[in-house]
């Protein structure tokens, strides 16, 4: 009997061959999944940190405008006080010296006394108000 031979396809891979396309493929499907598992864990990292940071720039706003608004009571309480002990000490030196002069005589006195005393200041101070306003300069982006 004749031996046949067997005839060899082209398209037999060997099975060693067939291993390593195959190791290489579930290698890229396993480092695929491990840097997107790596990357959703940092975006969580990430949403946490930032939920953390906002959550302490609340508080410290907050804070900050509670000690905005109470220092900005303490200066109203303390302006009105300061603004009613000015005009009762005017009331009380008019008084006192109503019994010596006519009233009428005090109060022009004391207007042309402030007029003065403005004027003086206007002079001496040409560039009124004291602070100018300018604008800040801008900054170029390249």
């Amino acid at each position: 009997m004749p031996s046949r031979k067997k005839k060899e396809s082209k398209t037999d891979i060997p099975l060693g061959k067939s291993f390593d396309v195959l190791d290489s493929v579930l290698t890229l499907i396993y480092s695929y999944a491990k840097r997107k598992y790596e990357l959703e864990e940092k975006i969580e990292e990430i949403k946490e940190e930032t939920e953390d940071r906002v959550e302490e720039l609340r508080e410290e706003a907050t804070v900050a405008a509670y000690d905005a608004k109470k220092a900005l009571l303490r200066t109203v309480i303390e302006t009105i006080f300061l603004t009613t002990g000015i005009l009762s000490l005017i009331l009380g030196v008019l008084l006192i010296i109503r019994k010596y002069m006519p009233l009428e005589h005090v109060l022009v006195a004391y207007g042309l006394l402030i007029i003065l005393v403005i004027l003086v200041q206007m002079k001496t101070h040409p560039q009124y108000p004291r602070y100018k306003y300018e604008p800040m300069p801008r900054h170029r982006r390249h």
